[in-house]
């Protein structure tokens, strides 16, 4: 599931308009080290490749250009070549002067052994741009996951829906936790620490950077500090706190692994870290059993965490899959829809209604308002039930008594289940179509009582779009904003 980065440097801040038609005025093609242009791969252990479709992209569906082909779905879905030299892009149309910079991404590059989308071990792949002309590369991130997958040809710590593969794999597994306890996390790692869901800039030269972003929104750029010199590192995440890693932004080479130098409690963490205007992060981390959430703010130069609220769980022995949030300058919202962890069946690779864990739709969800000043205790309501896997933007109405917070909502979390590799190589000639969602807001009253003995129920969310099965508009997920109006009216 890929999240962008790009470096601000000359110019890349300039209008978001721009940057679309640059997009589309030009097309680049990087090809592979050998010459060619596909990057297609057969399934893993066929030992041959797929060849490229001749002239126009083929189709999975005859008489449709809607749905990829075949051999596109296993480049995507196998195992994705590294390239770690950059390779110059054939440029169709023309890329601006002003338009000068880095995009890198994270995703999954691995998925030979895997069984869902989640869990290919991680890859970060970037397009430089300058002069008009572009540059490709492409890295793996070198996790203690990922080396011990390629040192014994299996999966050995357990990822989002792959289970260890074999008795052995099972005995690290289990041992593993342990072994971290007694020599240390630097030494073994008691969990995954495959970092790939998100890239995030980090160093002085980041928060630099993002002030120079946020300013330049109405702001000309005299007068605006010169970034290009200070220290930027990529920090690249996933939701065990173990998978986070240091990666140089040039080479891509992965530099270390981040020990945090806090005491927070965090036995999993959300993959998308919220950029505040004084340069910190905002996340949460989840403990369990007889946990809940632990809201901190963290130094993007020291990587210090600093708890700002702990929100219980709603039940001791259960805790739900939260992979987003929202926040904004004053407030942070969690939601807690009921889809709950089965750990045991994630290790054993037993399914239930949604991979491996528990939808009990039946028991609503919970919204939990955190103030990030203190200034007033957590609030918690309830509302309708629906289950999210992203969040977009969240702003206060303009007299400052709700709190709107915009995400992609679906009914129930079969989402999860449509991400399984089988079903993604197999594609929709199938018969079966992804699980619809809708852009959504959700609207939270800031002015309610702190204390009023029960918990307030508040209206699910509603529709953005107004006839959206109508427009076509049936599928919505990884909603994004500029970051300069992250938590503000738009």
């Amino acid at each position: 599931m890929a999240t962008a980065l790009h470096a601000a440097r000359n110019g890349l801040e300039q209008a978001s308009s721009k940057v679309q038609e640059a997009a589309t005025a030009a097309v680049t093609k990087f090809p592979l080290q050998n010459g060619n242009t596909a990057a297609e791969r057969a399934p893993y252990g066929s030992g041959e490749p797929i060849k490229a479709p001749a002239g126009p992209a083929s189709t999975a569906v005859k008489g449709s250009e809607t749905y990829p082909s075949k051999a596109a779905r296993n480049a995507l879905f196998w195992t994705g070549p590294e390239q770690v030299q950059e390779l110059e892009a054939e440029v169709t149309g023309t890329i601006p002067e002003w338009l000068t910079g880095s995009l890198v991404m994270n995703g999954g590059g691995d998925y030979a052994p895997m069984k869902h989308l989640f869990d290919g071990y991680g890859m970060l792949s970037k397009v430089r741009v300058g002069g008009g002309r572009a540059w490709g590369s492409q890295r793996h991130i070198n996790t203690k996951a990922y080396r011990l997958y390629k040192r014994q040809g299996r999966v050995v710590l357990n990822e989002f829906a792959t289970p260890p593969q074999g008795l052995t794999a099972y005995i690290q597994q289990m041992a593993a936790p342990f072994a971290a306890m007694l020599f240390g996390t630097r030494r073994f790692t008691p969990a995954t620490d495959n970092a790939c869901v998100s890239v995030y800039a980090v160093g002085p030269g980041a928060v630099a950077a993002d002030e120079r972003q946020r300013r330049s929104i109405n702001t000309a750029d005299e007068g605006l500090t010169d970034t290009s010199k200070q220290a930027v590192l990529l920090n690249a995440f996933t939701e065990d706190p173990f998978g986070s890693y240091i990666v140089d932004p040039t080479t891509l080479e992965t530099i270390r692994q981040v020990y945090y130098p806090d005491r927070l409690p965090a036995l999993m963490q959300t993959a998308h870290p919220a950029v505040m205007v004084d340069g910190s992060f905002v996340n949460f981390t989840r403990t369990f059993p007889f946990g809940g959430s632990h809201v901190f703010r963290e130094d993007r130069v020291t990587h210090k965490r600093t708890e700002i609220a702990f929100v219980p769980d709603r039940h001791w022995l259960k805790a739900a899959w939260m992979h987003d949030f929202v926040c904004t300058d004053k407030h942070v919202v969690l939601l807690e829809h009921p889809l709950y962890f089965d750990y045991i069946a994630q290790m054993l690779g037993v399914e239930h209604e949604a991979v491996w864990m528990k939808w009990r739709p039946e028991e609503g969800c919970r919204v939990h308002l955190v103030t990030l000043d203190g200034s007033k205790p957590v609030q918690t309501f309830t509302t309708s039930t629906f289950t999210y896997v992203h969040c977009g933007n969240a702003f206060e109405s303009e007299d400052g008594r709700t709190l709107h917070v915009d995400l992609a909502v679906f009914d129930d979390p079969n989402i999860l289940n449509d991400l399984k590799l089988k079903n993604l190589r197999s594609g929709p000639e199938q018969g079966r179509e992804v699980t619809g969602s809708q852009y959504m807001r959700l609207n939270i009253p800031l002015d309610a009582p702190c204390y009023s003995g029960s918990l307030i129920h508040i209206k699910g969310p509603q529709p953005l779009i107004p006839d959206a099965a109508a427009k076509h508009v049936d599928f919505v997920d990884f909603p994004s904003i500029h970051p300069g109006f992250k938590g503000r009216p738009y």
